[in-house]
């Protein structure tokens, strides 16, 4: 924990304090906005039916929502790659995201985030169809970031375990794993999985052929000889975060690559990190009981992690070790 003011250079985070832990917001639902107690999600949506919904999720820094409009791009691909008419176009969710978002900020104060959801289904089951029914199910809906994040703050310190799991990722000639849909039982799998081989570890998905695919709701990205490698996005979803790290590798002058990458790979790799959109980027300091590395954070990463700080104007580790305390004095855990 850091001293005091929890200092992250050109944003100070102030002491911890009480703050926002949700179910006060308004949501978006199919052109209507809702108090979140309120908003009704049939139980004949497809969505509940048969697991048909498509999802993206985009955090705020300072209260805005970052790279909005790839999270978006993201979720229309999906949703011409199912075939689902949402009724809206790219401009349109975009707009009613931003208004989400700005609707709520005065439930937060200095420092606290948005998670910003999207949960998009076909609607209602043909059988259950009413002439005025709308053609899909559009959620767009904002929870306090602190909630989910604050559980990983140690890790930007201490790092995360990985483990490789038996259940393999989804075959891209089945459901394409490119497509972010809730239907993630084998996510769950994983996930429990490794919580038995290890505790507190981390699933690391393979595919038939025994090649790194990613984490559950995370890329994986190694660095060997001062070079930045990740798997070849093929049977995984394609990370903004991963993208976004990726950028920085390239304005820092680090080479970055994809390849086929397996379990040596990550034996032989100097460090290791995970990205996603909530935590941004975690060392991965062992693997399957080995350190990696030097079993501690390494410079690439730590080279990566100060870019993070330079792009949007504040230290993320800073803040969510921030978080972690204000989310203990809130729940009444100090």
């Amino acid at each position: 924990m850091r001293d005091k003011k929890h200092s992250s250079g050109s944003c100070d985070f102030g002491e911890p304090r009480k703050i926002y832990l949700g179910h006060q917001s308004e949501v978006y639902v199919n052109g209507n906005w809702a108090p979140e107690a309120e908003a009704k999600f049939h139980v004949y949506d497809q969505g509940i039916q048969s697991g048909s919904i498509l999802f993206e999720v985009t955090r705020t820094f300072h209260q805005k929502p970052f790279r909005l409009r790839d999270h978006i791009q993201r979720l229309w691909h999906g949703l011409r790659y199912t075939h689902i008419e949402c009724g809206l176009s790219q401009e349109q969710l975009h707009d009613i995201s931003v208004e989400v978002v700005e609707r709520n900020n005065h439930l937060l104060g200095p420092g606290e985030e948005w998670w910003l959801e999207h949960n998009i289904s076909p609607g209602l089951m043909h059988a259950h169809r009413l002439p005025d029914s709308p053609p899909a199910t559009v959620m767009i809906t904002v929870w306090p970031l602190a909630i989910g994040l604050a559980g990983r703050a140690k890790r930007y310190r201490s790092g995360i375990s990985l483990v490789v799991v038996p259940t393999r990722s989804t075959r891209v000639d089945s459901v394409d794993p490119k497509v972010k849909s809730r239907t993630r039982l084998h996510y769950r799998r994983a996930g429990m999985e490794a919580a038995r081989r290890e505790l507190d570890a981390w699933a690391l998905l393979l595919d038939d052929q025994g090649l790194i695919t990613e984490c559950p709701g995370a890329n994986i990205l190694l660095v060997r000889e001062g070079r930045l490698l990740y798997p070849e996005m093929i049977d995984a979803l394609q990370g903004i975060t991963a993208r976004q790290v990726i950028e920085f590798a390239d304005s820092l002058g680090i080479e970055a690559r994809a390849g086929r990458l397996t379990e040596w790979d990550v034996y032989a790799a100097d460090e290791a990190f995970v990205t996603a959109t909530s935590f941004c980027m975690l060392p991965v300091t062992r693997f399957n009981g080995a350190p990696v590395g030097s079993g501690t954070p390494g410079p690439v990463y730590l080279r990566l992690l100060s870019a993070w700080r330079e792009k949007v104007g504040l230290d993320v580790a800073a803040q969510a070790e921030w978080m972690a305390a204000c989310l203990a004095i809130s729940s009444g855990r100090k």
